[in-house]
């Protein structure tokens, strides 16, 4: 997972367009605090979500919270949206996809579902995007009627 931000403006005041923002890789540090936790790390910023070439640009990323239940990635990608809030959420296949969920059309609906959210940036969110993709494969497609005019062609010679 990750996100793609339009245009950032990078705390050391560099301004940048359609770049991929990940923690992928980075270790984060949880202290807890006097009944808060405080959630250390960095992120990278990539050219675009392939991460090739991979980045030297990793900027320092601290927030505190009172509960890490949420989920400690969640909780980093939207204090990260706060900051760049033009961004659109990036599935990463190769994060989200565990070993167990090596289907394949598990894989190609977590990279429809990618494609579209990357072709719609800052207008769906990762939940929105799975069921609006979800949904257009499960509606019937109109029949092809060049191909049903064969069959039937075929069916009336063979009668």
């Amino acid at each position: 997972m990750g996100i793609l931000v339009p245009e950032a403006t990078l705390p050391m005041g560099i301004t940048i367009s359609n770049v991929y923002m990940s923690f992928s890789g980075e270790v984060i540090y949880i202290i807890p605090t006097s009944g808060q936790y405080a959630v250390n790390t960095y992120y990278k910023v990539y050219k675009d979500e392939t991460k090739q070439p991979d980045t030297n640009i990793r900027i320092p990323l601290a927030i505190q919270v009172n509960d890490i239940n949420k989920g400690v990635y969640t909780l980093l990608y939207n204090a990260l949206k706060t900051i760049y809030t033009n961004s659109a959420d990036v599935l990463d296949i190769s994060v989200s996809n565990p070993p167990e969920h090596k289907d394949p059309e598990w894989v190609d609906l977590m990279c429809r579902v990618s494609l579209y959210i990357s072709k719609n940036p800052g207008h769906v969110d990762l939940e929105n995007a799975y069921h609006t993709v979800e949904k257009s494969l499960l509606e019937p497609s109109s029949p092809d009627t060049t191909e049903i005019g064969k069959l039937e062609s075929l069916y009336n010679s063979l009668i």
